[in-house]
């Protein structure tokens, strides 16, 4: 987890940005806060992303303190499609090993501009 005051150094100065949640946060909140994150990019005319999913973030997780559901991920997905730029996805946490796959394929699908499934 990075602090909201790691702004980046050197030449990156200014382009790193983290929003630290509060334990509990639900889908809603949690998206408006990754939707304000992605108008942030825009303003800065980006032109390709690397996301980092983890999906320890769902809230039948076992490492997790955060609420977020199997379609959260398809809207995540749905959202970072609309950069409109070339992005790397790299799956990293993720702990129910039940849900860890539907959580994935959501959110992929809501990259590729597919409805859920």
């Amino acid at each position: 987890m990075g602090y909201d005051d790691e702004c980046g150094e050197g030449v990156g100065a200014g382009w790193n940005l983290n929003v630290p949640l509060d334990a509990g946060v639900e889908e809603n909140e949690y998206l408006r806060h990754l939707d304000s994150t992605l108008e942030v990019a825009r303003s800065r005319e980006i032109v390709g992303t690397v996301v980092l999913l983890g999906v320890d973030t769902y809230i039948g997780d076992p490492i997790s303190d955060l609420r977020l559901t199997t379609d959260s991920y398809h809207r995540m997905g749905s959202l970072l499609r609309s950069l409109n730029v070339p992005m790397v996805v790299v799956q990293e946490g993720g702990y129910n090993q039940i849900e860890l796959g539907l959580n994935v394929h959501q959110f992929l699908r809501g990259i590729a501009g597919l409805d859920k499934k």
